[in-house]
């Protein structure tokens, strides 16, 4: 007779039902395992044949065939130990039929016969429910977390004498009292072959039984909001007014966040605060994130079903497999088990680059597929993302402390491409520049300056640059093609002042960018070179209506001299501009000053 029963393994983060048939013929003494095994799996072989050894089970002299079906996918992992055994003892008529059929048998053998726990028993059972199957035997220790599934029967065996036991009888008895513990119904002692095993063990107790192990899941769940997290509350930060705002935002509509400024300033701190503001997981993104972590062996010893949003904070020195999930047996990586939750980088420029850009498509389709030769598996990946990034390698850009080169800065900066950003909702900068360091920064590339306020904004009427402005503008240009801002402040205001915005420019580009502002409004294009001395670069525009609104480099097609400095300026007529229009004035021309792009 062919003997068959039910087990299972983790194929990603979901149970695979594996049928396990067992065949004892006449023949040369053989024990033969096929059906696309891997080396863990085949090891099995030993396990069984040693653990039933110990117990007094000696298996025939026969031809023994163990089949895993089907066999069109690789099984692995160490989950079919008592499986097999379970199906031995039944093609050797020790035990019926009766526990066996309809039933899971998922666990792993020592050669003592010791049951030992296995990962993923709750995606296992899950599977399992959805297959019908009524009752699992798994290890004890793994009886908690298999017991979370509705309408499951579960039995916890600590070594192969008791499930050999509960297999013949249908029960397992206490050591101490003989309290019967399991009992699914009436079978006579005597179906069956009587039993070999000499001097059967009595098991110890189960912790609970499979009803108050279900009625202790529903507990955890109508007190979730009771376990709180240990993290630091945003009422014991001091001041950060804004970043604390914006993180509020992000956590309230899931939205990334990345936040800059100079080293201490408290950006990783902060970003390990949103989870104390994240709103309270649902029973669904609970069972699904303990799903995944029971798949890649994260539960404790003793099960606790996952009420906390997820923070995870990987290493720069994390692998592609590491973050995204793979292997030789795929397992989901850390944006998966950042499921529902918190997936923080901190110093993100200085991951790999490549780790960097492979963020695109879990951030825009919430997962991640993972594509094997014989099959494709799909992590969840849906997390809020959370970064922290100086400006420069040394972190004090724009200060005066910098010690970075504009090369250094550059490079540094473009390790985070656009598409990533895209990907980014929320920017947070700290800047250290008090009203002391602002005036400094000014004095570094403007000689004189005079402005006036229209509306909100600041207007530019006379400026003329320092030497040490167009000398790094030159020393930019020979060095790189990206864009160049710089924004100067003045004293208290928050409204930049563009000194050079949008980097250098073709005259071709200016002048279309011109024609475009001149549909709307009234404005003026001038050409203005350093002095004969090169000391600075000043403009002076013709009368009092006349406003400087842009300055922006002229590219020319060789490298910059300092003689062929070349700056455009563009000034606006507002004569024929009523006041009132102010606001809306400067919202039209800072929109169409993308247009040189």
């Amino acid at each position: 007779m062919v003997a068959e029963v039910f087990s299972a393994m983790i194929q990603g983060i979901e149970g695979q039902i594996v049928k396990i048939q067992v065949d004892i013929s006449n023949g040369l003494p053989n024990f033969n395992m096929i059906g696309y095994l891997s080396n863990e799996v085949k090891e099995s072989k030993e396990r069984v044949r040693t653990a039933l050894n110990n117990i007094g089970v000696l298996l025939p002299p026969k031809r023994i065939s163990v089949n895993f079906a089907p066999a069109d996918f690789r099984k692995c992992g160490t989950s079919f130990d008592i499986g097999v055994a379970a199906a031995i003892l039944l093609a050797m008529d020790f035990v019926p039929e009766t526990y066996i059929k309809d039933t899971l048998f998922v666990g792993e053998l020592s050669l003592n016969g010791q049951i030992c726990p296995i990962s993923g028993v709750l995606p296992i059972v899950v599977a399992a429910s959805k297959r019908g199957i009524k009752r699992c035997i798994v290890a004890q220790e793994n009886v908690a977390e298999a017991a979370f599934v509705e309408q499951m029967e579960v039995v916890g065996c600590r070594n192969l004498e008791e499930l050999f036991f509960y297999l013949k009888h249908g029960y397992i008895i206490n050591d101490d009292s003989g309290e019967i513990l399991e009992n699914s119904g009436n079978i006579s002692e005597d179906s069956g072959k009587e039993c070999t095993i000499q001097d059967v063990k009595k098991s110890q107790e189960i912790s609970e039984s499979t009803r108050s192990l279900n009625l202790l899941v529903k507990d955890i769940l109508e007190n979730a909001d009771e376990d709180k997290i240990s993290v630091t509350d945003f009422s014991e930060v001091k001041g950060q007014v804004m970043a604390k705002r914006a993180m509020e935002i992000a956590a309230a509509g899931y939205h990334n966040l990345m936040l800059g400024g100079p080293p201490g300033v408290g950006k990783s701190m902060l970003a390990s605060c949103i989870s104390g503001i994240m709103p309270q997981m649902t029973t669904e993104e609970m069972i699904d994130t303990t799903i995944i972590y029971s798949a890649k062996g994260l539960l404790k010893d003793s099960f606790s079903l996952i009420t906390k949003r997820p923070f995870r904070n990987p290493s720069l020195a994390v692998t592609q497999a590491g973050m995204f999930g793979g292997g030789m047996t795929p397992q989901p990586g850390e944006i998966s088990l950042a499921h529902h939750g918190i997936l923080f980088l901190d110093e993100f420029p200085e991951y790999k680059r490549e780790i960097i850009e492979m963020l695109r498509v879990p951030l825009e389709k919430h997962e991640i597929s993972i594509v094997r030769k014989e099959q494709t598996l799909t992590f969840p990946a849906d997390f809020l993302l959370s970064v922290c990034a100086n400006s420069c390698p040394c972190g004090y850009y724009p200060m005066d402390k910098c010690r970075c080169t504009y090369r250094q800065i550059v490079k540094y900066q473009n390790r985070i491409s656009g598409p990533i950003l895209d990907r980014i909702d929320l920017f947070v900068r700290w800047n250290y520049l008090d009203k002391t360091n602002k005036q400094k920064l000014i004095s570094k590339y403007i000689d004189d300056i005079e402005i006036e306020k229209l509306g909100t904004k600041i207007e530019i009427k006379k400026l003329n640059l320092r030497n040490s402005f167009y000398y790094d503008l030159i020393d930019y240009h020979n060095n790189y093609d990206t864009p160049l801002d710089l924004f100067m402040f003045m004293d208290e205001d928050k409204f930049p002042i563009p000194v050079a915005h949008n980097g250098f420019r073709t005259r071709i580009e200016i002048e279309n960018y011109v024609n475009k502002l001149k549909e709307m409004y009234d404005v003026n294009y001038y050409k203005v070179k350093p002095n004969k001395d090169f000391t600075n670069l000043s403009f002076t525009p013709k009368n009092d209506i006349e406003k400087i609104i842009r300055i922006i480099p002229i590219k020319n097609n060789d490298k910059f001299k300092s003689n062929k400095l070349e700056l455009g300026v563009i000034t606006i007529n507002l004569s024929n501009i009523r006041s009132t229009d102010g606001t809306q004035l400067y919202k039209n021309i800072f929109k169409t000053s993308k247009v040189p792009t």
